[in-house]
């Protein structure tokens, strides 16, 4: 045939990283040497999701059970119709292509037992020949605004408590209280809480714990309860509690990593699903199980608005401001750009930096 190259190139997006909505501007290259004939060249733009697990049963073996879901896929011929073969001249061929990307996709994701990817696909039918495909993979970068879900900005705190015991001998209460001043937060923050713990026993209390765990719950069937697996994010210790005495634990312990949102699972996905939690677990001694609490905390991806503040009266207001010209072109650069692009921008690079277990 005298193919040279057979490729997709993306316009307008050198990142390849897009927003649900968002339109995807590209052309597809053609480079033949001599005259062909094609059936066609057909675009297929297409997110999947797949999830592989082994469940214990009875057996020894356990069971392993599979499942993929196409989130959409979409099918466009940019030249031809396929029914019928046309005729190409030697040289150079650019036949461009644009699409909009559907609403409410959830966001790309990659770990040990289950993936969120998308694609392009270039297919360049040729008759009785095999067809020749080009491939370009995309990321979708999910939004959750914190701001939408009520209660989230709201205090939480909670008490736990144990009296420490060996046979019917008790030895005294142990336990901690933590205080957090909101349930939400966003990649690179840090979480905030308050953290008292005590030990009115005769042992020492080896240590205090703070982690973000992540639940990946996956589904054979979307009305399934699911199977969940867990895995630690991010961890702190915090310092040891010698008999009879109270330390007290406080300041930004946790700096989220790059994580998808929490609720993947959307009307596009439903038989996998991701969900957080913060762990706090005070190390005791001896075969004592440790003591630990664990509540639900949601990841997004637009932080949640600070209150705000009291607006001076007019009078107090500067009657004349001093122009800064950086200043100035900044903001002009920022308004022409958008600051959404910034934000998938530094979205896909974070998910750049994440690492499959």
């Amino acid at each position: 045939m005298g193919l040279q190259k057979f490729q997709i190139e993306v316009l307008e997006n050198p990142i390849l990283a897009y927003a649900p909505g968002d339109t995807i501007t590209g052309q597809v290259h053609l480079v033949t040497v001599e005259e062909c004939k094609l059936g066609g060249i057909q675009m297929r733009y297409s997110g999947k999701a797949s999830a592989e697990w082994l469940e214990s049963d009875q057996t020894k073996y356990g069971k392993t059970h599979f499942v993929e879901e196409v989130i959409f896929c979409w099918q466009e011929y940019i030249f031809g119709s396929g029914s019928t073969q046309d005729l190409i001249s030697p040289g150079d061929h650019v036949y461009r292509f644009v699409f909009k990307l559907p609403q409410g996709l959830p966001t790309s994701f990659v770990n040990k037992e289950a993936k969120v990817r998308y694609e392009i696909e270039a297919v360049m039918e040729r008759g009785w020949k095999p067809n020749v495909k080009a491939r370009v993979p995309f990321t979708i970068t999910g939004c959750l605004d914190l701001n939408k879900i009520a209660g989230i900005a709201e205090r939480v705190g909670f008490r736990v408590t144990r009296n420490l015991s060996c046979f019917f001998c008790t030895k005294g209460m142990v336990g901690f209280e933590v205080a957090i001043p909101k349930q939400g937060f966003v990649c690179g923050e840090y979480i905030e809480f308050n953290a008292e713990m005590f030990n009115q026993s005769r042992k020492h209390v080896h240590g205090f714990l703070a982690s973000l765990v992540q639940k990946a719950v996956y589904r054979v069937h979307a009305h399934d309860r699911g199977t969940t697996f867990t895995r630690t994010v991010c961890s702190a210790q915090g310092p040891r509690v010698e008999p009879g005495g109270t330390e007290v634990w406080s300041g930004n312990v946790l700096r989220i990593p790059p994580l998808p949102p929490s609720h993947l699972a959307t009307f596009f996905l439903r038989v996998i699903d991701i969900q957080y939690s913060l762990r706090m677990e005070m190390v005791l001694p001896g075969i004592a199980n440790n003591l630990s609490y664990e509540f639900p905390v949601t990841i997004g991806t637009i932080p949640i608005r600070s209150k705000c503040r009291s607006v001076p009266q007019r009078d107090s207001l500067p009657t004349r401001r001093q122009s800064d010209p950086l200043a100035e072109k900044v903001a002009g650069w920022l308004e022409k750009r958008g600051s959404r692009e910034l934000f998938l921008v530094s979205r896909y690079l974070n998910f750049l930096s994440l690492e499959v277990e």
